[in-house]
């Protein structure tokens, strides 16, 4: 029996007891203002099994990307979000990630393990640390949001 796992429709392709897909409609991925020039999928370089994405910086001062819903949605039951991230890019020493439900919330990649080292990081961050910077789980505007500083066209992190 698969335990309960929920994906909000990209980063991750694996095995999930729910699914709230991306349809480009009500739920989408958003790039903030061209700082990403792409989310490339990697076959190659996989975790868990999957293959990783990886977002490919713009060159521009600051860079961000998110999912984004139209209607606020409930996930007041899930408790942990775990992702995983690998970079050696300077441009992704360290950035922030953002659960939104009228105003952002975020917490720091590296407080949570990230290391801009090359290598895989497994980051398993209690929605409760979302919360204490003012998260609501059941009013999820956006549940998944990254942003950062700025750096040179081509460096890249990988998301999974």
């Amino acid at each position: 029996m698969l335990a309960p796992r929920l994906t909000v429709g990209v980063f991750y392709s694996g095995p999930a007891s729910d699914i709230i897909p991306i349809d480009d409609v009500s739920h989408r991925v958003d790039i903030f203002s061209g700082t990403i020039s792409a989310i490339l999928l990697d076959n190659k370089d996989r975790v868990e099994g999957q293959p990783s994405a990886s977002l490919v910086h713009a060159g521009m001062p600051w860079w961000g990307m998110g999912i984004d819903w139209d209607s606020p949605t409930d996930l007041s039951r899930w408790k942990t979000m775990h992702v995983s991230f690998k970079s050696s890019s300077a441009a992704f020493a360290d950035f922030k990630i953002t659960m939104n439900s009228g105003k952002d919330a975020s917490v720091d990649a590296s407080a949570y393990g990230y290391k801009n080292d090359g290598v895989w990081h497994v980051l398993a961050i209690p929605v409760a640390d979302f919360v204490k910077a003012g998260f609501n789980p059941s009013a999820t505007k956006a549940p998944f949001v990254l942003g950062g500083g700025g750096g040179n066209a081509g460096e890249s992190l990988k998301v999974a």
